[in-house]
């Protein structure tokens, strides 16, 4: 990702997907557990970040120590 945004280009990390649809559509052997989905390509002039990225929910909210 580094070496990515050094060339311009811009990329995000994904975890939440299907791997069995990944696999399916991209063939990908069975041998192999994909983790992580890296798009990547040249963003827009006037890209922004998403609100979600200003806007987070407090940690008393999603970190838990000891309990839920």
């Amino acid at each position: 990702m580094l070496q990515a945004a050094e060339l311009g280009l811009g990329t995000t990390w994904i975890g939440n997907f299907d791997p069995d649809l990944l696999c399916k559509e991209f063939e990908i052997p069975e041998h192999f557990a994909p983790i992580c989905v890296l798009p990547l390509g040249y963003p827009a002039a006037s890209s922004t970040p998403s609100d979600r990225h200003e806007n987070r929910k407090p940690l008393e909210e999603i970190i838990f120590y000891d309990h839920f």
